[in-house]
């Protein structure tokens, strides 16, 4: 995979926010050299995490516009790593 990355998320509410992390998932899957088939929206969600958590590079995931977080928790989205610094725009 290449070494950099950018990716945004809408999260003005839930269905904006996966679908925008099932394009990146459909971006980075094509980027391998065997592409998975990827089966529903909480499992390209989780594809998109992992593989920032294992990627080889830098790379930024910004969401953009998280102006309601009582409908739903942003960090849901959020890769899990020790390296990691997420920052949000509300």
């Amino acid at each position: 995979m290449p070494s950099k990355t950018r990716n945004y998320v809408r999260p003005s509410n839930r269905f904006t926010a996966e679908r925008d992390l099932e394009s990146i998932a459909d971006n980075l899957n094509k980027k391998l050299n065997s592409p998975l088939f990827l089966d529903g929206t909480s499992e390209k969600i989780e594809f998109v995490k992992y593989s920032l958590v294992d990627w080889k590079g830098c790379w930024l995931l910004v969401f953009d516009s998280y102006n309601r977080p009582n409908l739903f928790k942003v960090t849901e989205f959020f890769p899990a790593s020790e390296s990691v610094l997420l920052s949000y725009v509300t």
